[in-house]
């Protein structure tokens, strides 16, 4: 039986997760044929650490110590965070070690100089556990598709975020009483920022769009939007429509206009299997030339869940020694990150005060500016009364919506900035 030798860099709900799964005589170690072994470890909290670890591993306060210790052939890095996580991750690799990882925020704003680094020294370089948990989103893109060519990728990657709109469409919370009972379950950090506004979920679709199409590994193209502004209002009238509202990670190709990439609300047809993906679970739509689509859905977090993730990646360090850094050859791709919206149709909700000749006008704007309506839904209120006309547009140039809707909020009735989404798996249609 082969034996690997691991320095465990943070001992929280993940590393503790991680010593767990190893102490308990992991199944998937043992028909590998591959003794793995916590030789060292470092942590914030020493005492807690040495409690959860036990007397036979050593817990040092600096992160360094651990991974200079004797006997340590891979380090398992989950501080968190940027900046000790990298200069961890240039250390390690630079060293020519493998270096296990699930930080997305260290891949997405440092990826492209890591990997340089593994090319560089033969050092692998696993990430697994950062993108969607246990979920094996990496493997099926970098491997199980690698002779395939990959379309688009819709992805439901921050279980924070699908926990509180679940809880909006299924239960009827608002969002803040929703993120206050994530908070209670334990699914929201302290400061939920991070995962609410959106950038939790776009630092993995970066990883994604570079493992698919050999984007590089950059924030700075990527259009973010979070859900701390879902309404109530909106869920309604796209339940109305039969859709249901998801925060989405999109990444889909459009050839030599570029990759559209972007986090942001978005409306599913109900009748399709990624829309029953609910509560804290993530799901990742993967649609592909010759393979067709596949689905895949688990859990996104959790101590167990993402260690199995970590684990398997061990075993992997062990088996292969350096696996390919990039997909592509070593060179990424010229083509960018945009937000297209290419062939996209729409959700379009105005806030108006009911009065005659409303819908007429809001209708004759929507049609000069070539946008065409699908369908309309109107609520019954009376005349004077606040109500939301919620429309369902064609397939659309978003930059075109996007002046309407600044006319739109100019006209005197209109009593909110309209809201739009984008509808990223529509219903389809009888031919």
């Amino acid at each position: 039986m082969k034996r690997i030798g691991i320095a465990l860099l943070g001992v929280g709900n993940v590393g503790g997760g991680v010593h767990d799964l190893l102490a308990s005589n992991n199944v998937m170690a043992k028909r590998a044929r591959i003794k793995i072994e916590i030789v060292a470890a470092s942590a914030r909290n020493l005492r807690r650490a040495r409690k959860r670890l036990g007397p036979g591993v050593p817990v040092h306060a600096d992160w360094r110590e651990a991974v200079a210790a004797d006997g340590v052939d891979a380090v398992v890095e989950l501080i968190g965070g940027l900046d000790d996580a990298l200069a961890c991750a240039r250390e390690v690799l630079g060293a020519g070690k493998p270096l296990i990882t699930a930080n997305k925020a260290l891949l997405a704003t440092h990826g492209g100089e890591l990997l340089a680094l593994a090319r560089e020294r033969g050092a692998g370089l696993y990430y697994e556990a950062a993108v969607a948990g246990c979920v094996p989103a990496i493997r099926t893109i970098r491997d199980a598709l690698a002779g395939d060519e990959i379309e688009s990728i819709v992805g439901i990657l921050n279980g924070t975020c699908n926990y509180i709109m679940t809880q909006l469409a299924r239960e009827g919370k608002g969002f803040e009483e929703a993120l206050a009972l994530a908070s209670e379950l334990g699914y929201a950090e302290a400061d939920p920022s991070l995962d609410v506004d959106g950038w939790d979920a776009a630092h993995k679709a970066v990883i994604l769009a570079w493992l698919a199409y050999g984007l590089p590994l950059a924030m700075d193209r990527i259009a973010v939007e979070g859900i701390r502004g879902a309404a109530v209002a909106d869920r309604d009238c796209a339940a109305e429509f039969g859709y249901v509202i998801k925060l989405l990670a999109h990444v889909k190709d459009h050839g030599r206009r570029g990759v559209e990439t972007q986090v942001a609300p978005a409306l599913i047809a109900r009748s399709h299997p990624l829309a029953a993906v609910n509560d804290n679970l993530n799901g990742l739509l993967v649609r592909t030339r010759y393979a067709g689509e596949l689905l895949l859905v688990g859990a996104g977090a959790g101590a167990l869940p993402t260690a199995s993730a970590v684990v398997a990646d061990i075993i992997a360090a062990a088996r292969d020694g350096a696996p390919p850094a990039l997909p592509f050859g070593g060179k990424a791709s010229a083509r960018h990150c945009a937000r297209i919206n290419l062939g996209s149709q729409a959700y379009l909700r105005v806030r108006v005060i009911d009065a005659k000749g409303v819908l007429a006008r809001i209708s004759q704007t929507l049609s000069a500016a070539g946008l065409s309506i699908e369908a309309i839904h109107q609520q019954e209120s009376h005349s004077g009364a606040e109500v939301d006309i919620a429309i369902l547009l064609h397939e659309l140039d978003w930059a075109a919506l996007r002046r309407t809707m600044a006319r739109l909020a100019k006209m005197k009735q209109v009593v909110a900035p309209p809201v739009a989404m984008p509808i990223i798996i529509p219903h389809i249609k009888d031919e």
